[in-house]
């Protein structure tokens, strides 16, 4: 329903030169109708070149020079009055069975025509008589004006009625420059919501993608207010304004460049038009003076674009399938059938329908004096059958508002009449004073009429402004059409809806489907826009969104992000559930390390095993084989704890993977450090007689490995109490999984876990690093070196890998870490042991030395030790003073230069029972009175017969370590070398060799303290010297019995026991 509402007109402001009219034109000649009232209508029925050549008001007719244009259509806006006017003469009621007239005129978009047919509506008289009235009646009749179409009409002709205050309602667009209040003072205009019509347009574009749109606007005010209230809306939604065209008023020739017009509209598909068919006449001209664009143009109804001027035929080529806004109307109640009716035969005083007819009809015509002659031309032909270029039976908007127009006008009378003859006491058709024309305008002000047909009658109702949407098309019959193809309706910037029908729209020859357009391609899904700098918005390039981001839509400025438990797929468009992933069994990489974390326990403990079986070999023995057992066993366990790593992490399992790891580290490190230990002390520290018992450095050892496993596991107890370990979910390491894993809870805590590993490993490190050139064949020190290099250098490497990477990567090097440096300490320590034993079981020094003697006589000298002991146990025996006539008995084993016969010895001895029972007294009497061991003669069999006494703490002598107890003797030669003054040294050698070779030590270089007891220099015939100083040391090599004559061997003594003289054979 369309609703118009009709408001006075003010402006404060009007140029002064618009005011200063010249009344030199002459008039053409009207179309009137008598009646007791008089409406006057202003129409504008073509476009021609302005002034004529005859002036002066004494010319009866008027040609223009050139008529451009024939707007035949605008002939509807006339017969749109007379159907009002006859329609409402029908009705006796409104106006008390009195009748309206009307005097129509052309004023053919000439300002200085509208003005002068102004004057002769007021005079009465055309050619017009200024301020004088002609009628013959001398009565004014008229009681107001309708028109014009264009705001030049309306404003020239508004200057002059105004003067007489004579009521003037526009149908042209609404202007808001006409209302000033003192000029304009009689004006009303229908009112149009230009906000409504903004946001129908911008709904329009938003709802085909188009955002790179072209402005086109007619150069005056009204465009400028358009094109900066447009573009601001536009900008307010998202949409750029890809050029703005100011266009002159035709036929005033265009400034613009022809090149440059051409070049604007090829920036983009889509132009929005604003402006009347008049002002836009100029526009139109330079497109049909140029190749087509393919625009769709989007404009109101205001502006024909099915007209065809200049003689055009292809007018569809240019303008096919632009989209135009109309303000919504109901339809006018039988204007259609009335037009089929209109002929000129049916109108002969209408000077109009003559041209107009010989145009729609296209007849030939003469010109008579001036004035055509139409007598060619079929007189009974119908409107209804013409195009739509120059005709249209549908009713146009403005026809629409000339209709409303005359109905609001006699609605006016009918209330003013109304007031008449009720104080007056008059009966309907008596005589009545004569009326003035400013009498109507407290009716036309004091209620907004919308809608005035017949007898309905809208009044102060909120205003909803609904817009038809046409589509100019070409039917299938190649007649061309427009059709509704939707509508917009406008209540406030909050509540509107756009709805379009976009099966029925058409694009004319140029596309076959919706044009785009934009300055840049359409970022499609999975990308956004980003701004180009020195361009609109509109202007951007698309960038791919980032991992974790979508863009779900086209032209999206930012990408969504996805939830934490959701990431992006490929296309960046969806955003897809994570995958819940942690390292399970079943995942190949933790399969693996399972495979290898079993692999490695299992070798453990056959190499526990293997050390178990060969428990009593002499390489098992070595370094304390209790260390070595647990060394075993934690790194077994070690093994086992990779084990807690894999598979989904859980409260139990976060606490006790690094907690157990921590702890099980620790005692396999601090086994080592002990081991390390001992094999330094052994060797620098343990000396005969010293305070530094073989059997206080196994107790040591022990403390070392319970001690640092003790503080490790204060540190984890610490750790737990706190903030321990919780399973956690980490959602961002890995792209579309959720990876399952434990938290250390406290950084700092697993970190000082790791590095009290690594000071325990750096202090195991530096004493093996020491030790690792201390003579002995199961030395180990070289071995923990090494595998303390491999363990160092495993964790060190950890960590700065550990903190580079996430997710389930993160604990697979946790386990390679723990295997590998396990997998060092296994292999480094204990595999040389495993193949000595397994495969060099035959590999013993001594059993060497002995099977290369030749005859086991050359040993029979040894015997004389084992007589020296029954003679001194007889002796002994003798003086039965020193045992208070008790008596000594003796046990004696020959332990063939074996230390696992002199350890079995040994263990007989304790036992009372030979084979040996460990741990047991088998002795009859139940007593043992074993009190004290003699031998061996070397430190391998002392050494060794001495760990197991030592565990019941039986004393032993031996026959070199006391020193300056025993000396041995191979001659009576003796010699004292003189550079030595701390030290006497006694040197012998065979006698029956000739020669006698002297060794000198040079005590300045190497200084013999008084107590220390082994110097063993041989010099051997062919040169080589064999030299040894140490504590316990044996010669690294064992001569052949023939090397050793001609040698010469020296043994330190204290001076206060050196006997000068003595020598034993």
């Amino acid at each position: 329903m369309a609703k118009f509402q009709i408001q006075r007109v003010y402006k404060e402001d009007w140029d002064e030169e618009n005011s200063i009219l010249s009344l030199n034109v002459p008039v053409f000649p009207g179309y009137y109708q008598d009646g007791d009232f008089i409406i006057g209508g202003l129409f504008s029925l073509r476009v021609t070149s302005g002034d004529g050549s005859s002036f002066g008001f004494g010319d009866k007719f008027y040609i223009p020079d050139h008529i451009h244009v024939d707007l035949t259509k605008n002939y509807q806006h006339l017969l749109a009055m007379v159907f009002a006017i006859e329609k409402i003469n029908k009705d006796l009621n409104i106006l008390f069975n009195m009748s309206l007239g009307f005097h129509l005129f052309n004023v053919d978009f000439i300002e200085m025509k509208a003005v002068e047919s102004s004057i002769s509506l007021l005079s009465g008289k055309s050619p017009p008589v200024p301020n004088y009235d002609c009628r013959s009646e001398k009565r004014n009749k008229l009681v107001a004006v309708v028109g014009g179409v264009s705001t030049g009409i309306t404003a020239q002709s508004s200057q002059v009625l105004s003067l007489y205050n004579v009521p003037q309602i526009s149908y042209g667009p609404f202007d808001h420059n006409l209302r000033d209040r003192v000029q304009f003072k009689s004006l009303y205009q229908f009112p149009m919501n230009p906000t409504a019509l903004y946001q129908g347009i911008i709904q329009l574009l938003l709802h085909f993608g188009w955002t790179w749109v072209g402005l086109v606007v007619p150069d005056d005010i009204r465009g400028e207010m358009f094109l900066r209230d447009m573009t601001q809306e536009m900008a307010n939604n998202g949409l750029c304004v890809a050029f703005a065209e100011r266009i002159p008023e035709f036929p005033v020739e265009a400034t613009f460049n022809n090149q440059h017009f051409m070049e604007r509209y090829t920036f983009t598909n889509v132009s929005v038009v604003f402006g009347d068919t008049y002002s836009l006449l100029r526009f139109v001209y330079k497109l049909f003076c140029n190749m087509p664009f393919g625009n769709v143009w989007v404009t109101t109804s205001e502006w024909d674009i099915t007209l065809l001027p200049f003689g055009q035929k292809q007018g569809y080529t240019y303008f096919g399938g632009g989209l135009s806004f109309s303000v919504h109307m109901e339809g006018i109640p039988g204007f259609n059938n009335f037009l089929k009716s209109v002929q000129p035969a049916k109108y002969p005083h209408d000077i109009f329908i003559q041209d107009v007819w010989s145009i729609l009809f296209e007849c030939p015509y003469l010109y008579q004096h001036r004035i055509r002659l139409l007598s060619q031309c079929a007189q009974n032909d119908s409107l209804a059958t013409r195009a739509l270029h120059v005709w249209d039976m549908n009713a146009s908007h403005q026809s629409y508002k000339v209709y409303s127009a005359v109905n609001a006008i006699a609605q006016a009378l009918h209330e003013e009449l109304s007031l008449r003859v009720g104080e007056e006491s008059l009966e309907r058709g008596a005589s009545i004073a004569p009326h003035l024309p400013w009498q109507l305008h407290p009716f036309l002000q004091k209620r907004h009429l919308v809608k005035s047909t017949g007898k309905e009658k809208i009044v102060n109702e909120k205003i909803t402004t609904k817009f038809n949407i046409f589509n100019y098309q070409s039917l299938l019959n190649g007649i061309k059409a427009h059709v509704e193809v939707g509508e917009f309706i406008f209540e406030s910037c909050g509540v509107q809806h756009l709805s379009l029908k976009d099966e029925l729209i058409m694009w004319g020859e140029h596309y076959n489907e919706t044009p785009s357009a934009g300055c840049s391609k359409s970022c499609t899904v999975g990308f956004r826009k980003t701004a180009l700098e020195g361009k609109p918005f509109c202007c951007f390039d698309c960038i791919p969104c980032p991992d974790g981001e979508i863009a779900n839509e086209t032209d999206m400025d930012q990408c969504v992000k996805c939830l934490e438990d959701q990431y992006s797929n490929d296309q960046r468009n969806q955003c897809l559930p994570k995958i819940l992933t942690f390292l399970s069994h079943e995942d190949p990489l933790g399969a693996v390390l399972i495979s290898v974390a079993i692999g490695l326990s299992v070798l453990t403990a056959l190499i526990l095993g293997l050390f178990i079986e060969y428990r009593d070999t002499p390489i098992v023995r070595a370094n304390n084989r209790n260390l070595s057992y647990l060394l075993l066993v934690s790194l077994m366990l070690c093994f086992f704890c990779s084990l807690m790593f894999i598979g989904q992490p859980s409260p139990v399992s976060c606490i006790l993977r690094q907690t157990f790891f921590g702890a099980v580290f620790s005692v396999a490190v601090s086994a080592i450090l002990a081991k390390t230990f001992i094999v330094v002390v052994a060797f620098k520290a343990v000396k005969p007689g010293g305070i530094f018992q073989m059997w206080m450095v196994t107790r040591f050892s022990n403390a070392i490995v319970v001690t640092g496993s003790l503080i490790q596991v204060c540190i984890c107890t610490i750790w737990l109490g706190t903030s321990p370990p919780f399973p956690d979910m980490d959602t961002q390491s890995e792209f579309g999984q959720i990876i399952l894993q434990c938290n250390e809870g406290s950084p700092a805590a697993f970190y000082c876990v790791l590095g009290y590993l690594g000071f325990l490993a750096l202090l195991s490190l530096i004493s093996a690093f020491l030790a690792r050139r201390l003579p002995d064949r199961f030395n180990e020190a070289k071995l923990i070196t090494f595998s303390m290099l491999v363990f160092c250098s495993v964790w060190i490497c950890f960590i700065p890998t550990y903190l580079s990477i996430k997710g389930k990567n993160m604990v697979a090097l946790e386990i390679f870490s723990i295997l590998a440096s396990g997998a060092g300490l296994l292999c480094c320590i204990f595999l040389p042991k495993c193949y000595v034993i397994l495969l060099r079981a035959d590999d013993n020094p001594r059993k060497k030395l002995l099977e290369q003697i030749p005859a086991i006589k050359d040993l029979t000298k040894y015997y004389q030790q084992l007589l020296a002991m029954l003679f001194a146990v007889e002796k002994i025996n003798k003086d039965q003073n020193m045992l208070f006539n008790m008596s000594l008995g003796f046990h004696l084993f020959n332990v063939d230069f074996i230390e696992m016969k002199a350890v079995e010895s040994s263990m007989s001895l304790l036992s009372g029972k030979s084979p040996p029972v460990p741990n047991y007294d088998c002795t009859s009497e139940k007593r043992n009175k074993l009190v004290a061991v003699v031998g061996g003669v070397s430190t391998g069999i002392t050494a060794q017969s001495s760990q197991v006494l030592s565990l019941y703490n039986v004393p032993q002598l031996h026959s070199f370590l006391q020193k300056g107890q025993l000396e041995i003797s191979f001659g009576n030669k003796r010699v004292v070398n003189e550079k030595i003054s701390t030290t006497t040294l006694d040197i012998f050698n065979y006698q029956s060799l000739p020669d006698v070779k002297v060794v000198h030590l040079d005590s300045e270089k190497e200084p013999l303290m008084e107590n220390d007891f082994v110097v063993l220099i041989v010099s051997l015939p062919d040169g080589e010297i064999i030299n040894k100083t140490g504590s316990g040391m044996r010669n690294e090599r064992f001569a052949e019995p023939e090397e050793l004559k001609g040698a010469i061997i020296a043994k330190t003594h204290s001076l206060s026991e050196l006997k000068p003289g003595f020598s034993a054979e």
